[in-house]
């Protein structure tokens, strides 16, 4: 009996931890699909940001392309990229970008939306925020 009670306890651990992956791994998938776009800066209007579906990133100044070989990746703590500057937080959903001969910047996801995108930086704070345009 008390076998049993041991086992089902330990599924039960095991089937809430599988909830919580696929629930970080839904915003996840979630977030990659929204941030597809063209996005402008809230604090320069001059500025913009846009995310391609094959992962490249654009930043763009009064419609000049600053940088057109970027890459951008979505993740987790569930699903890491190495090279993080802090500690992930579980349920959260961080944004990568990395721009050729610069350091990646990496950033968490504080909102995103079909209209709203907001960036913190993980390395030295500060909030940036977009707003969608295409």
């Amino acid at each position: 009996m008390r076998f049993v009670a041991i086992t089902a306890i330990f599924l039960a651990l095991i089937a809430a931890g599988m909830v919580f992956i696929n629930h970080s791994t839904d915003q996840s998938i979630a977030a990659r699909i929204q941030i597809l776009g063209i996005w402008r800066s809230t604090q320069d209007s001059k500025f913009t940001r846009e995310f391609k579906n094959d992962g490249k990133v654009i930043d763009a100044y009064e419609g000049s392309s600053l940088n057109s070989d970027g890459r951008w990746v979505i993740f987790t703590k569930q699903m890491p990229i190495d090279a993080l500057p802090e500690a992930l937080e579980d349920g959260a959903v961080y944004l990568s970008i990395a721009a050729p001969e610069s350091e990646a910047q990496y950033f968490k996801i504080a909102s995103i939306n079909s209209h709203e995108l907001q960036l913190v930086y993980l390395d030295r704070g500060g909030i940036i925020s977009f707003t969608k345009i295409q």
